[in-house]
C-alpha cells in the first residue's frame, strides 16, 4: 500500500515539475515574441522618420518626427516622450556621426525600453568612479600641489557614495 502511495506521489510530482516547465518555456516565448513585436515596431517607426530613405536617421529627421501627429504618437506608443527626441538621438549617436543606421537605432531603443534595473545604476557608479579618478590623476599632475587635498576629499566622497550604494 505504501508502495503504490509513493508511486501516486512520484507521478504527481513529476507532472507537477512537467507542467512548471511547460509554463517557463511559455513565459519565455511569450518574451521573445514580445521583444520581436517591439523591434518591427521601432523598425516600422525608423522606416517612418528616415524621409530620404537613406537608410539613416538624422537629428532633423528625428526632430521633423515631433510635426507629424501621427508620427509623434507612434513614438509616444514606442515608450518615449517627444520633448526628449534631441536627448534621445544624443543616446542613439553613440560615435557622434550626426546620423544613426538601423541596427544602432534598433538595438538602443530595446536598450532603453523599461526602467533602469539595479545593474545600470551600479554600472552608471562604476563609470562615473572611473571618470572621476582619470580627472583626479589628471589635476594632480597638473597642480601637484593640490593631490594631498584632493586625496582627502576623494576618500570622503567614496564613502558618502559607499553608504549610499548600501541603501
Amino acid at each position: 500500500m505504501l508502495s503504490i502511495l509513493n508511486i501516486i506521489t512520484a507521478v504527481f510530482v513529476d507532472e507537477a515539475l512537467a507542467a512548471t516547465q511547460k509554463q517557463k518555456d511559455l513565459l519565455i516565448q511569450q518574451e521573445q515574441e514580445m521583444k520581436s513585436d517591439y523591434l518591427k515596431q521601432v523598425q516600422h517607426f525608423f522606416e517612418s522618420v528616415d524621409a530620404d530613405g537613406s537608410g539613416y536617421v538624422t537629428l532633423s529627421e528625428l526632430v521633423g518626427m515631433v510635426e507629424d501627429p501621427a508620427l509623434s504618437a507612434y513614438f509616444s506608443v514606442l515608450g518615449f516622450e517627444i520633448d526628449d527626441a534631441k536627448r534621445l538621438f544624443m543616446m542613439l549617436d553613440a560615435d557622434g556621426s550626426g546620423e544613426v543606421e538601423i541596427g544602432e537605432f534598433l538595438t538602443r531603443c530595446l536598450k532603453l525600453k523599461g526602467e533602469a534595473r539595479s545593474i545600470d545604476v551600479h554600472e552608471i557608479i562604476y563609470e562615473c568612479r572611473q571618470l572621476k579618478r582619470l580627472n583626479q590623476e589628471l589635476f594632480a599632475k597638473m597642480y601637484p600641489e593640490a593631490k594631498r587635498k584632493l586625496s582627502l576629499t576623494t576618500q570622503l566622497e567614496d564613502m558618502a557614495v559607499s553608504s549610499l550604494a548600501k541603501v
